[in-house]
């Protein structure tokens, strides 16, 4: 093979990658709990106890939320501390997280307006 097509072959790749973990970030931010979880976190870094009290879901959608977003996108990091001579964790949104964040708010305030204000907030943006 010679080297354009080996290089057509692996942007390919790549491309694919991308697209398989934008699959799956879809995925996991349809799942109940992700959303709130994310809000939550980008005001400050939580203790697991503090976080739990906070948004009051049930355990299995809580603890879910918590490990789709730190294990399976790497959105949240753990990090374990000591409080008053005790164990705990931390946890703690990543940059892309809140990017990820502030991108849902816009587009949630975009959705809110009318086709009408959509079309001219699109057309401002050419300018």
């Amino acid at each position: 093979m010679d080297d354009k097509k080996l290089k057509e072959r692996e942007l390919s790749i790549t491309q694919i990658d991308g697209f398989e973990n934008s699959k799956k970030l879809g995925r996991i931010l349809n799942h109940e709990g992700i959303i709130p979880v994310l809000f939550a976190l980008q005001e400050k870094p939580k203790l697991f106890t503090e976080l739990y009290k906070e948004l009051k879901l049930p355990d299995t959608t809580f603890n879910r939320a918590l490990k789709e977003l730190k294990k399976e996108v790497n959105i949240i990091r753990k990090t374990p501390i000591m409080v008053e001579n005790r164990k705990t964790d931390q946890y703690i949104i990543t940059p892309i997280g809140n990017d990820l964040v502030r991108f849902i708010k816009k587009y949630e305030r975009f959705i809110a307006l009318s086709i009408p204000e959509q079309k001219i907030l699109e057309i401002e943006k050419t300018k």
